[in-house]
């Protein structure tokens, strides 16, 4: 599944990046995501556009929940999260 990728502008936590996946031929001003999640996420930013299948391995993307989303919703959402921990030594 060709999918485009958009990054949130809004992030729940300084540490964490949200992504919104949904078809490439598909807009998303037309896709149906609930008015509560839209504003948690803000501005959608398009960052991306690849290539997902169902038993790929990606790092930090379950392919097949992700496609399943999409197929089921319009959309998927993908959050990262990182936490850096610096030592003396």
């Amino acid at each position: 599944m060709r999918v485009k990728v958009y990054k949130a502008m809004k992030s729940p936590s300084n540490s964490s990046v949200v992504y919104v996946f949904i078809e490439e031929d598909k807009d998303i001003k037309d896709i149906d995501i609930p008015v509560p999640v839209k504003d948690r996420l803000g501005d959608l930013r398009q960052v991306n556009s690849l290539e997902i299948n169902h038993g790929e391995k990606r790092i930090a993307l379950d392919a097949d929940e992700a496609i399943n989303n999409i197929n089921n919703t319009g959309y998927h959402i993908q959050g990262v999260g990182m936490n850096l921990t610096l030592a003396d030594h």
